[in-house]
């Protein structure tokens, strides 16, 4: 079994990143394999670009999510929606996606905007036919104490651990299928 981490975010001090190498931890722990892509480290082309799709970052990051059981999302909210690489990872290299389960993990900085993922959870379903898993984290700065880089919200911590508990789960069914 194999999980993917797909972690959007551009900024050096990300705290979605934070999110997503707390899921790591968890999964690795249970002696499951977890890759974390850290996007910011990868030069990609805008899709739609000439050749976009033959990018050698985006074939490596292609062959990775089809080579996935699962994939758990992680990112920052912008503008009551997913932030541009995600959307751009997600057009040059769909059908990667195809049936399976995506979990989310975002950052934001309102209570406002908890459903803002949905649109982009409306296409993974419809476009991609991937499973959405009902158990999406939602984080808020003071969730974190940004000197030391910890989660310090424990309610966050249940929520990620239950995240990662159904993303095993269901890879597990979905890929004896």
């Amino acid at each position: 079994m194999k999980i993917i981490i797909l972690s959007s975010s551009l900024n050096k001090k990300s705290r979605s990143l934070l999110l997503s190498e707390y899921a790591q931890k968890i999964i690795l722990d249970q002696n499951i394999d977890c890759t974390l892509i850290d996007l910011k480290k990868y030069e990609l082309p805008f899709c739609g670009e000439e050749n976009a799709n033959d990018h050698k970052n985006c074939i490596h990051i292609k062959n990775e999510i089809e080579s996935s059981d699962a994939i758990l999302i992680s990112g920052p909210i912008y503008n009551y929606g997913v932030n541009a690489v995600l959307k751009n990872i997600l057009d040059l290299t769909s059908k990667a996606w195809e049936d399976k389960p995506v979990g989310f993990m975002c950052m934001a900085g309102g209570q406002a905007s908890y459903m803002s993922i949905m649109g982009f959870a409306n296409s993974l379903m419809l476009n991609c036919r991937c499973l959405i898993i009902p158990r999406f984290v939602y984080a808020l700065p003071g969730s974190f104490d940004d000197e030391t880089r910890n989660i310090t919200d424990n309610s966050i911590k249940q929520r990620i651990e239950q995240l990662c508990e159904k993303t095993i789960q269901l890879g597990k069914t979905l890929s004896k299928g």
